[in-house]
């Protein structure tokens, strides 16, 4: 049962890493997109 706990536990770290470097990702991606954006406008 420990076993378990531990494995999802390692699950929860594992899903929570993904999704902070995934949001990161997007962030630089929409920054990128803006900054492009700004200069087609000109």
């Amino acid at each position: 049962m420990q076993f378990a706990a531990t494995l999802h536990e390692v699950y929860g770290y594992i899903v929570g890493f993904i999704v902070f470097v995934g949001t990161l990702k997007f962030i630089k991606l929409l920054r990128f997109n803006k900054r492009m954006d700004f200069e087609n406008l000109h």
